[in-house]
């Protein structure tokens, strides 16, 4: 056995020694040096064969890192055009109130104000109506059909007391919600809200175009508000034929009550379409308070020695009797 292993480890040195030293013979030899060693057996071609396909097949490009992903820009709206001057003039002198909730008006439906009572309402139910005496014995009656007008009196909770038309001592209580009260009223309220809206609307149109076409009127409103738009005292004695044309109701859309400010301009040229000529001119702040909300604006009183001769806007000179 000894012998044996030492003939193993000559024949091992003898082909180590030609592995190394002959070119020639190596490639035959080196399967079995690998196996030997634990390696597997490595070939050239396919080394020959991937050199090439470095060379000729261009690498291919790396896979970039995605980004945040950008939401699709959506149809953007057209930017609204920039005001002018004048129309921001024209918006801070005829504004559009904030109007009172309906709900806020009726206290929901509870306490509905006398003037916002409709004249009539129709009744979806059979309604009997009764007179009775001072001692409050019933001296007469009569049945109202679905689809018979009455009058509104007052909410009593969820019912309302309503009135007979031909004999208004007759009265009787109908459930709120079977008559078309509330529908009366929503549809008024919608109205006035819509009207005075438009009404507002077609003021600015109106007055945008009076100052462009009398720029001397928008200087002096200008002047004005860079002065603070100071306003004389009240109890100026010039403004007693003023304010007594305001009681006399001379001027629609506010009372006496409702004035909160006077301002005396002097000597002033007008050429509306009613009043024309040169006036001493009074203007007057004021706040209309309605059921719908408070209202704000101004009128222009016009004098000639000390007597009113009307009333107008202060920027489209209409008039305002």
């Amino acid at each position: 056995m000894k012998k044996f292993f030492v003939l193993l480890v000559l024949v091992g040195g003898v082909a180590a020694a030609i592995y190394f030293y002959d070119p020639f013979l190596k490639p035959y030899l080196e399967p079995m040096v690998d196996k030997v060693a634990g390696k597997a057996p490595e070939t050239s071609e396919p080394a020959e064969s991937e050199a090439e396909d470095t060379e000729t097949t261009p690498a291919a490009p790396a896979p970039s890192t995605p980004g945040p992903t950008q939401p699709a820009p959506a149809n953007a709206a057209p930017a609204a055009p920039s005001k002018s001057e004048i129309d921001l003039l024209v918006e801070e002198r005829y504004p559009i109130p904030e109007f009172v909730p309906l709900t806020q008006i009726t206290d929901n439906w509870n306490n509905i104000p006398a003037r916002a009572m409709p004249e009539q309402v129709t009744i979806n139910v059979r309604v009997p109506f009764s007179i009775r005496d001072s001692s409050g014995k019933a001296i007469g009656s009569s049945i109202a059909t679905p689809g018979t007008l009455v009058k509104p009196v007052r909410v009593q909770g969820s019912n309302l007391l309503v009135a007979n038309l031909a004999n208004p001592a007759m009265q009787s209580q109908v459930p709120l919600n079977q008559t078309d009260l509330k529908a009366q009223i929503e549809k008024r309220y919608n109205a006035f809200v819509f009207d005075y809206t438009n009404q507002i609307r077609q003021k600015r149109e109106r007055a945008k175009q009076a100052l462009m076409a009398k720029p001397e009127t928008l200087a002096a409103i200008k002047k004005d508000r860079s002065s603070g738009g100071k306003f004389d005292a009240a109890d100026d004695p010039r403004f007693a034929p003023v304010k007594a044309s305001i009681t006399k109701g001379d001027v629609s859309g506010f009372n006496i009550d409702e004035a909160t400010a006077f301002r005396w301009n002097g000597s002033e040229k007008i050429n509306g379409p009613v009043h024309k000529g040169t006036y001493d001119t009074v203007t007057v702040k004021y706040e209309a308070r309605t059921i719908f909300g408070v209202f704000p604006g101004e009128a222009k009183c016009l004098m000639q020695s000390g007597r009113v001769m009307g009333w107008v806007d202060p920027i489209t000179e209409e008039d305002l009797g």
